[in-house]
């Protein structure tokens, strides 16, 4: 995921609300990939509920313009009986979130 698979009108947001909180999109980012690495760790421990999870993680990447992301945990939710199958690509697509929203950091 390349910084053009962000969602641009979530950014745009998050960069007004930044404007009036030093360090708000460290801490957005932040707090995002920390929890969902937490959530991740546990989908791929098979601990916990697969399509609760996976909700929580979807809801998450929607919220820092991480379509993409979004979308893959949005599949496992609706077939949390795939959740093997679906991990690889879930991990996949996190990192690459993780690295498109660290290149928007300033």
């Amino acid at each position: 995921m390349d910084e053009a698979e962000l969602n641009h009108k979530i950014w745009k947001t998050l960069r007004e609300l930044a404007d009036f909180e030093p360090n708000f999109l460290e801490n957005i980012v932040g707090g995002f990939m920390q929890t969902s690495q937490q959530r991740l760790r546990q989908l791929e421990a098979g601990e916990g509920d697969t399509g609760e999870l996976a909700h929580a993680l979807r809801g998450a990447a929607l919220q820092v313009g991480a379509d993409a992301f979004a979308a893959s945990c949005a599949a496992l939710e609706l077939h949390p009986d795939q959740r093997e199958a679906r991990l690889p690509e879930i991990r996949r697509e996190f990192e690459r979130a993780g690295a498109a929203l660290a290149s928007r950091l300033p």
